[in-house]
């Protein structure tokens, strides 16, 4: 008898843990879809990210005055957090814009264009001379890749990588090789 309280309260602090990360983790998900524009789609999932929050939260808040089971829902936020930025970052949902800046003035650009990367470029003048800047959007799967093929293309060009959260025309990476 005694075994099977401590299984069921075993059980339950699971269940509370699991049924806390899920939720944020969709809360997170959601959080950034809607940050990325899709507001029919994240509007959808706040549906169901919400029985998950009253299901989770009906599991504690009848019992407050157990630290466990508020531990429990504490651990399951924090977790539900990480697993869902990690989660998006997997996603990797919208585009990435870099700025360069490199002094390898009408060398970094064409061989950009090469890798099927939309580049706009134009000269500039910094503290130590002539620079040209460069103008790359990628998919943000794709940034890491990009970053890649700037390193080995110019390893000492300064680089920014910014969020592009919105966009119209111009010519978007059809595909990197």
């Amino acid at each position: 008898m005694r075994l099977a309280k401590e299984v069921e309260a075993a059980l339950d602090l699971l269940i509370i843990f699991l049924a806390q990360a899920t939720y944020v983790s969709v809360n997170t998900v959601r959080w950034i879809i809607l940050v990325k524009g899709r507001r029919l789609l994240a509007s959808a999932i706040s549906f169901f990210e919400v029985i998950l929050w009253v299901y989770a939260l009906g599991l504690v808040v009848s019992q407050l005055s157990d630290p466990v089971k508020v531990a429990t829902y504490a651990l399951g936020y924090a977790v539900g957090a990480l697993v869902g930025s990690k989660i998006e970052e997997r996603l990797a949902l919208g585009y990435v814009l870099f700025q360069v800046i490199t002094t390898r003035i009408g060398e970094l650009a064409p061989a950009l264009r090469e890798h099927g990367l939309g580049v706009t470029d134009w000269r500039a003048e910094g503290r130590m001379g002539q620079r040209e800047v460069l103008m790359v959007v990628a998919r943000r799967k794709n940034g890491p890749q990009v970053v890649r093929l700037l390193e080995e293309l110019d390893p000492q060009a300064f680089v920014v990588q910014l969020d592009a959260s919105w966009y119209r025309g111009g010519f978007i990476q059809k595909m990197l090789q």
